[in-house]
C-alpha cells in the first residue's frame, strides 16, 4: 500500500530534522512549513465552526483535530464567533448537530485558555453583536427551538456533562439570570431542570428589575405558556407563597397583571391547573390579604369551598379581610365608623400575623 501524502511529508521532514542542512535551504523549508500550518489551522477552525455533525463525527475525531491544531479553538469566524459559540447557535431543519460537542469544546478550550483565564473555554465570552443575549452559556437556554423529545434529551445531557466538568455551576443560574433566558422560547423542561437545581433562583430572578412571573406575562412571546411554566415551578418549590402569584411589581400583583393581559377566564384556567381547587391552599385568603376586593371576589367564584376554611394562621376570611383593610391605612373612624362598629369579636381579638399587632393598635397608628 502506497504511503499517504501526510506520511510522505512526515518522512521527508523527519529526514531534515537534526541534519546539517545549508542555512539558506533550512530557512526556506521553515518558511514553506509555516504557510501550510497556518492554512491547516484555518481549515481545522472552519471544520469546528461549520462542519461538526454528531451523526458523522465522534468525540475522538474532534479531539484529534484539537490536539493537532489547538489554535483552531481560538480562531474566530467572520462574525467574531469562537467555535464553541458556533456550536451553540448553528442549527438547521434537522436540529442542532453541533450541540453534543459543547462539553468537549468547553473542556478542551478551558485547558487551552480559550477566551482568557476563568472564561471556561469560551462559555463566558460575550457573543459579539448580541446585546440582548450575553455570553455563550446564556445562549444555551435562549437559542434552541425546543427542549422536548430527542433534542431535549441531548440538551439535558449537555447540561449534565457541563455540571460534572465544573464548567457550569449552580451560582450561574442566579448570576447569569439563566431562568429569564428560558422565557424567550418557553423551555419548560429546561426551566424545571434549572429551578430544581437552584429553587432559590426562582424567588430572586428578575429582568431589568421586574420579577420573573411578571415578565412571563408582560414581555414574553408565549405569555400563557410562560406564565403557567413559572407558576407551576413556583408551586412545586414555594407552595406557601402560592408560586409568587401575589408578588407585587409597581403596585400590581402578578395575578392582576395576568387578569389584565390574558383575561380573567384564561388566567384563572391556568391558575386552577397549577393550584387545583380542593387542595386547601388558602388562596382566597391570600387574595384578600394582598390584592383588591375585585380580585378576591374572582377567587371566591373559582374556589368557593375555601370561603369557609381558615388560612395557615387560623384566620377566617372575614378576619383576613378586616386585617387587610386596616393595614392599608385608609379606614378612619371619622369616615368609616360603620366599618369599625360592625367588627365582630373574632375580628377584633385576632392579631394581624403580618404586623404582629392587634387591630386596635393598627387602627390607632392609622388614626
Amino acid at each position: 500500500m502506497s504511503e499517504s501524502p501526510i506520511e510522505a511529508l512526515e518522512k521527508r521532514l523527519q529526514c531534515c530534522k537534526n541534519r546539517h542542512l545549508p542555512k539558506a535551504l533550512e530557512d526556506k523549508i521553515n518558511d514553506f512549513c509555516n504557510k501550510p500550518i497556518e492554512s491547516l489551522i484555518i481549515e481545522a477552525a472552519n471544520f469546528l465552526h461549520c462542519e461538526l455533525d454528531e451523526e458523522m463525527h465522534s468525540e475522538d475525531n474532534v479531539k484529534a483535530v484539537i490536539d493537532a491544531f489547538p489554535e483552531s479553538l481560538s480562531q474566530e469566524n467572520d462574525i467574531g464567533y469562537l467555535p464553541i459559540m458556533s456550536a451553540l447557535t448553528c442549527h438547521n431543519d434537522h436540529g442542532n448537530r453541533f450541540i453534543s460537542f459543547i462539553p468537549l469544546l468547553a473542556k478542551e478550550g478551558s485547558r487551552l485558555g480559550v477566551g482568557g483565564e476563568g472564561m471556561r473555554g469560551g462559555l463566558l465570552c460575550e457573543l459579539p453583536g448580541e446585546d440582548d443575549v450575553g455570553n455563550a452559556l446564556q445562549v444555551l437556554p435562549a437559542i434552541v427551538n425546543t427542549d422536548e423529545g430527542a433534542f431535549g434529551n441531548k440538551l439535558m445531557k449537555v447540561l449534565d456533562e457541563l455540571r460534572n466538568l465544573g464548567l457550569m455551576v449552580r451560582s450561574d443560574i442566579k448570576e447569569l439570570n439563566l431562568l429569564s433566558y428560558c422565557l424567550f422560547r418557553c423551555k419548560d423542561r429546561l426551566f424545571e431542570y434549572l429551578t430544581s437545581w437552584d429553587p432559590n433562583a426562582l424567588a430572586t430572578a428578575k429582568w431589568e428589575g421586574e420579577p420573573l412571573i411578571h415578565i412571563s406575562i408582560t414581555r414574553g412571546e408565549y405569555e400563557k405558556e410562560s406564565f403557567e411554566m413559572i407558576l407551576k415551578a413556583g408551586m412545586r418549590h414555594f407552595p406557601t407563597h402560592h408560586g409568587f402569584l401575589f408578588r407585587k411589581y409597581k403596585g400590581k400583583t402578578a395575578c392582576e397583571a395576568a387578569f389584565d393581559i390574558l383575561g380573567e377566564t384564561e388566567a384563572m384556567s391556568i391558575i386552577r391547573r397549577c393550584i387545583p381547587p380542593g387542595d386547601c391552599h388558602s388562596i382566597v385568603h391570600r387574595a384578600a390579604d394582598i390584592s383588591t376586593a375585585v380580585v378576591m371576589n374572582e377567587f371566591v367564584k373559582y374556589y368557593p369551598d375555601e370561603f369557609y376554611t381558615r388560612d395557615a394562621n387560623g384566620r377566617t376570611l372575614s378576619q383576613v379581610q378586616f386585617h387587610a383593610e386596616l393595614r392599608r391605612g385608609k379606614k378612619t373612624f371619622h369616615h368609616d365608623a360603620a366599618f369599625f362598629m360592625g367588627a365582630t369579636d373574632d375580628e377584633v381579638e385576632m392579631k394581624d400575623p403580618m404586623l404582629g399587632l392587634y387591630p386596635c393598635m393598627v387602627a390607632a397608628s392609622g388614626n
